[in-house]
């Protein structure tokens, strides 16, 4: 029985480990363009507004990474940026930005660190939601990060989605997927409207990732199983093989280690940026 039970350990940690090898296979990082990339709070958050399509089309033009991260200390909040640092500088007369130094490098043993994703794109996509509203209070000396990695694509959100051809031909292979949206727009019209208006804004490809920072094992257990369902359940901790200690290295990195990844309007992004709410 025991060795039966070291063999599984062994499968398991070989898995992983393959798994971690695999993602790092796929990794995109912003610092592999070879141009320089710097960390910039962002004093004015709400000029996103103005200047997160024009983010959009000189990232696509010139092929570049940037990552958004909201950051929570105790009671406190701030928005951070990365990208290249000429880009940014550029926007740096509506976005007040003040450069950072590095933040992230902290003790691994003090870290749970987790990827986001969604259990029903339909309804993260259509309903309204805030991303932080109801987190749980952290203590002084606490942290909560929260990173969103973007990589401009061409495409809509919802391809041919005003296309006459029957739903089920338009936006891709995923059944499920294609059914629930054919049946919100058939009990809920306006949901319809809501899909052609964010079908005329930019698109991303994103990669999100949550990080607490607690020198309590117990506190970290706790308030991270509360911050596993944010946005009404819409964002969940996915089912990763991978160490608090790797997502953390993926996180200061800022790498994009999908190939396909949750697509984000212009407006999706400001929404998980806390820099607008429903």
């Amino acid at each position: 029985m025991l060795l039966w039970a070291a063999l599984f350990l062994i499968i398991i940690a070989i898995s992983a480990l393959l798994a971690y090898q695999s993602m790092k296979d796929y990794e995109q990082k912003p610092t592999s363009a070879g141009i320089p990339y710097s960390l910039f709070l962002i004093k004015n958050p709400q000029a996103l507004l103005k200047v997160i399509d024009l983010l959009h089309e000189a990232l696509l033009k010139e092929g570049h990474l940037i990552a958004f991260e909201r950051l929570f200390k105790g009671s406190q909040s701030a928005l951070v940026v990365y990208g290249p640092r000429n880009l940014l500088l550029r926007l740096s007369p509506d976005l007040n930005l003040l450069e950072l130094e590095e933040y992230a490098k902290v003790d691994p043993s003090q870290v749970v660190a987790w990827e986001v994703g969604t259990k029903d794109q339909v309804s993260f996509h259509l309903d309204k939601f805030n991303v932080f509203e109801g987190l749980p209070s952290l203590q002084p000396g606490e942290q909560f990060w929260w990173q969103i990695v973007l990589q401009p694509t061409k495409g809509p959100l919802w391809p041919n989605l005003n296309s006459k051809r029957k739903i089920l031909d338009l936006v891709g292979k995923d059944k499920t997927y294609l059914l629930n949206l054919q049946k919100m727009f058939t009990s809920h019209p306006q949901l319809k409207e809501i899909a052609v208006r964010k079908n005329q804004q930019k698109t991303f490809q994103a990669q999100i990732r949550a990080v607490l920072v607690s020198f309590d094992s117990k506190r970290r257990e706790n308030v991270s199983g509360q911050l596993a369902n944010l946005a009404n359940g819409k964002l969940v901790k996915l089912p990763k093989p991978f160490t608090s200690e790797q997502i953390l290295d993926l996180y200061n990195q800022r790498s994009k280690s999908h190939p396909q990844g949750l697509i984000l309007t212009s407006e999706e992004v400001l929404k998980l940026t806390g820099v607008v709410k429903d």
